[in-house]
């Protein structure tokens, strides 16, 4: 029954452009009940840099979740009514409850509230100012739940800002994971120099992602050295590809995926191709 009413929650809520409510079930389907909380930090004078948690009891391990795309989240309201931007429809963001469990911990991290009416592109998401901010909300994180590793995951653009913050972190948390990277164009990861990464650090790709800022070849380049998750399959493309509705977005597959990718955090066996 538990699995169950997760998979319809994720279905319920894939698509935020429907303007519909984050609602989270406090019935005791599973061992503690399930909360959410926007956390709201003063990085920097006169901003905010917020964040929402979803746990249950005492996790392990929090799954720091960034976005792609360069558009903010926006997080209002309260628990359990919790609403966002119609732009918070990326893989990691429609995975969220998959990665959520008993062990597990998800923060979404939103845009600071400077960057709400501008693009949060590549420039911005590898810039000092982003990582302090970032680097704050980390600080928070271990206060709220202390003695939970914690592990930066990124999806397409929002790989750039994990993959700069985890290096500036360094031994602060445990371990990155950066997928459908985005390898192409302009002060993106094709120029990061991956060498002496701080970091235990994961790639998860579709072998088949549409999206030419985001091929497969990079990745596979990098498989010597860092551990790779293959993503074969799901359902075909609905948007233009560099979009969530399709390979790039592990569509069809965000539960296997973030399965695998949780397995990875907890230092349990995890398969190398899904399906």
């Amino acid at each position: 029954m538990g699995d169950r009413f997760l998979d319809n929650q994720i279905h319920r809520f894939a698509f935020p452009l429907l303007g519909i409510a984050l609602l989270i079930s406090t019935t005791r389907l599973y061992a503690q009940p399930v909360s959410a909380e926007i956390v709201k930090l003063a990085t920097r004078p006169e901003l905010t840099q917020q964040y929402l948690i979803i746990k249950e009891g005492s996790p392990k391990a929090v799954a720091l979740l960034f976005t792609g795309g360069d558009a903010p989240l926006k997080f209002t309201g309260t628990f359990p009514n919790i609403t966002w931007s119609p732009y918070g429809s990326s893989y990691v963001v429609r995975a969220r409850m998959h990665f959520r469990d008993p062990d597990t911990a998800v923060v979404l991290i939103d845009s600071a509230s400077d960057m709400w009416e501008r693009a949060q592109d590549q420039h911005f998401r590898q810039s000092a100012t982003h990582l302090s901010d970032v680097k704050q909300v980390v600080a928070d994180i271990k206060t709220k739940l202390p003695g939970a590793k914690i592990y930066l995951v990124g999806t397409s653009m929002g790989t750039v800002s994990a993959a700069h913050s985890g290096k500036a972190l360094g031994k602060e948390i445990d371990g990155v994971v950066l997928t459908s990277s985005i390898f192409e164009g302009n002060r993106t990861l094709g120029s990061f120099d991956f060498s002496e990464y701080p970091v235990p650090l994961l790639f998860v790709h579709h072998v088949d992602d549409p999206c030419k800022w985001t091929p497969y070849w990079p990745v596979k380049k990098l498989a010597d050295k860092y551990p790779v998750i293959e993503v074969r399959g799901g359902e075909a493309v609905r948007d233009n590809g560099c979009g969530p509705m399709g390979p790039h977005g592990f569509l069809g597959l965000e539960k296997e995926v973030a399965l695998e990718i949780k397995n990875w955090i907890h230092g349990r066996p995890y398969k190398k191709q899904i399906p």
